[in-house]
């Protein structure tokens, strides 16, 4: 069975696909993401998904990890039936991109993937293959460890020092932040925030990294935190999934150690890091089925 595997996710798109021979291409699309609520972003998914199928050699089977989506929902149907179209093929998988990943990784009920993005969650599966999660209630009321949250806790440095009276510059870790902002004082930080929003504030945690390279105990100390509530998270699950096989992936380790290393020392066991792509890995880990 020749398949493909597509990786949806907020800032792109991914897909690996493997022919009967085992040669597998590459490519990549527009991101999309399960938050789909109207005609336009219908339209949009749509269009996306007639690029993948376009791109991609002709397949038997696909697989679709899309973030922010819920297996079994209504989008995921509707996902479904538009990858079904698209690629003229039946065998069509929907599911969480976390979901996708984990299945890349471990096989059911063998390991936990945390994972540290612009938000933050921790997965596993349990036996029956069903996804078990801690945390990724995003960032109004969670998310706690990613790259949002980094950034906010570098904006928090940088107004309690207004609000003190002191000039955040001072600090090497505001310095840094206000460098990046014009005019570099709270009106241009508040259109730097709200303009962008999330991504915008998501943005901040590798300066975050190089403000605590060049010496910033406040960045050391956020980077720290991070590793902890992650650490937490996992911790929460391992009531669920007793393992002592864990993977870390996204862009929060891409940076500096001290993250990786503040989570590693509260877990107290080895973790390997990811950072290959998710559907090639997935067809290598799932060749037999693939």
């Amino acid at each position: 069975m020749s398949t493909i595997v597509v990786d949806c996710g907020a800032s792109s798109t991914k897909w690996a696909a493997q022919d009967l021979g085992g040669s597998i291409k590459r490519g990549k699309a527009p991101n999309l993401t399960g938050h789909i609520f109207n005609d336009q972003e219908w339209l949009r998914a749509q269009g996306v998904i007639e690029e993948i199928a376009r791109s991609a050699p002709k397949v038997t089977r696909a697989i679709f990890g899309v973030t922010g989506l819920g297996s079994g929902t209504q989008i995921a149907e509707q996902i479904s039936v538009m990858a079904r179209r698209a690629l003229g093929i039946e065998a069509v998988e929907v599911c969480n991109d976390m979901e996708l990943a984990h299945a890349a990784i471990f096989k059911p009920g063998e390991g936990i993937l945390i994972y540290g993005g612009t938000g933050s969650v921790v997965v596993s599966r349990n036996r029956n293959g069903e996804l078990v999660r801690a945390g990724g209630y995003g960032f109004i009321i969670g998310d706690e460890g990613g790259g949002f949250w980094i950034g906010r806790e570098a904006l928090r440095h940088v107004t309690d020092l207004w609000d003190l009276g002191k000039d955040p510059k001072e600090s090497i870790l505001g310095n840094k932040i206000l460098g990046i902002v014009s005019p570099a004082d709270w009106y241009g930080l508040r259109e730097y925030v709200y303009k962008g929003g999330r991504q915008a504030v998501a943005a901040l945690a590798p300066v975050v990294t190089e403000a605590a390279r060049a010496g910033s105990d406040e960045a050391h100390s956020i980077l720290v935190g991070a590793g902890t509530h992650l650490a937490d998270l996992t911790k929460r699950l391992l009531k669920k999934i007793p393992t002592s096989r864990f993977a870390a992936m996204g862009g929060v380790f891409h940076g500096d150690s001290i993250l990786f290393e503040s989570l590693s020392s509260q877990l107290g066991n080895a973790i390997e890091r990811i950072e290959d792509d998710i559907p090639e890995r997935w067809l290598g880990m799932n060749s037999g089925s693939a």
